[in-house]
């Protein structure tokens, strides 16, 4: 769980306040950065909210760390992709500058 360290460091975190956030005390912080101790669903959720990561990234099973989207940004292009082609033209006429 190497990552969770990077990214607590990253960020400029303690263990201690990462624990704070997620409701348990540093030594489970270390432990779930160490490896000792197994991350559950929701504290992986916690920690992709905390650190604004996948939790793909998380885990070790992507390199991707970009952005996540938004709720707002997902619902976007969620209706971008549904659009027909004239619709998608007159988007990308509207936003991207040629």
């Amino acid at each position: 769980m190497n990552r969770i360290r990077a990214l607590r460091k990253k960020n400029k975190l303690t263990q201690l306040q990462v624990g704070k956030y997620l409701g348990v005390g540093n030594t489970a912080v270390s432990m779930y950065e160490t490896g000792q101790r197994h991350l559950d669903e929701e504290t992986v959720s916690q920690l992709c909210r905390l650190f604004g990561c996948t939790a793909d990234y998380l885990l070790g099973l992507s390199a991707y760390t970009g952005p996540i989207l938004s709720q707002e940004d997902a619902e976007l292009l969620s209706a971008y992709h549904a659009a027909d082609d004239q619709v998608r033209k007159s988007i990308r006429s509207l936003l991207i500058k040629e």
